[in-house]
C-alpha cells in the first residue's frame, strides 16, 4: 500500500471515529464518512468492505492489547485473581477508548445484536476460549452450584453494567477498581469463600 492510500485509510478511520461519537454508530450514514473524509464510495470500498469493518479496526487493536492480559493467567487461579484481572482489563479499555468511544462500542452491539456480538468479532485471538478453560478450572476447583457457561454469563452481565454505568456516569470512577469490586461480590455468591486461598 502506498504512502498516500495509507493516510487515506487512516482519515477514513478517523473521520469515521469522530462521526461515531458525534452522531452515534446507528446514525452515521457511509455517505456521512466519505463526505467528511472527502473520499468517494470507491475509495472506501478499496479500504474498508462496510461501516461494521471500521468500527472493528477501530476497537481491534486496543481489546486484542487488553486481552493479552488473560493469558498470563494460568489454569490454577483464584476468583480473587480472576477478578482482578478483569478489572485491570477493563482499566485498560477505560484509558484506550475513554467514555466517548466505548459508548460507540456499546450502541453498537445493540444494533449488531447476540448474532453479530462486536465482542465475538473482535476475538480474533480465541479469548473466549481460553477463558472457558479458566471458568472450567474454577467452577472444578471451587465449591459452587453453577457451570462454567453459567458463570461466563453472570460475568458477562456484571461487566457489561459496571462499563455502562461507568460511561453513564462520564467516568467519574475507576473503572478497573469498580469491576473488581463488583466480581468479588458476586464471586462470594457464586463460589464457597473459605477455600479461596
Amino acid at each position: 500500500m502506498s504512502g498516500k492510500a495509507v493516510l487515506t485509510k487512516e482519515r477514513i478511520k478517523r473521520t469515521a471515529e469522530k462521526m461515531f461519537i458525534e452522531k452515534g454508530y446507528v446514525a452515521t450514514t457511509l455517505r456521512d464518512i466519505t463526505a467528511k473524509a472527502g473520499v468517494t464510495t470507491g475509495a472506501f470500498y478499496k479500504h474498508y468492505g462496510s461501516k461494521e469493518e471500521i468500527l472493528i479496526s477501530i476497537f481491534n487493536d486496543g481489546f486484542t492489547k487488553q486481552w493479552e492480559k488473560f493469558y498470563e493467567l494460568k489454569e490454577d487461579i483464584t476468583p480473587i485473581t480472576y477478578a482482578k484481572i478483569i478489572g485491570e482489563i477493563n482499566n485498560g479499555l477505560a484509558d484506550a477508548f475513554g467514555t466517548e468511544l466505548l459508548k460507540v462500542y456499546c450502541t453498537a452491539q445493540l444494533e449488531m445484536g447476540n448474532s453479530g456480538s462486536l465482542w465475538k468479532i473482535l476475538d480474533s485471538e480465541k479469548y473466549s476460549r481460553y477463558e472457558q478453560v479458566l471458568l472450567e478450572n474454577l467452577v472444578s476447583r471451587y465449591s459452587t452450584k453453577y457451570s462454567w457457561d453459567q458463570v461466563d454469563d453472570i460475568i458477562a452481565k456484571i461487566d457489561r453494567g459496571v462499563i455502562l454505568d461507568w460511561i453513564i456516569k462520564q467516568g467519574s470512577y475507576n473503572l478497573g477498581k469498580e469491576t473488581n469490586e463488583m466480581l468479588l461480590m458476586i464471586f462470594e455468591v457464586i463460589f464457597d469463600k473459605w477455600d479461596w486461598k
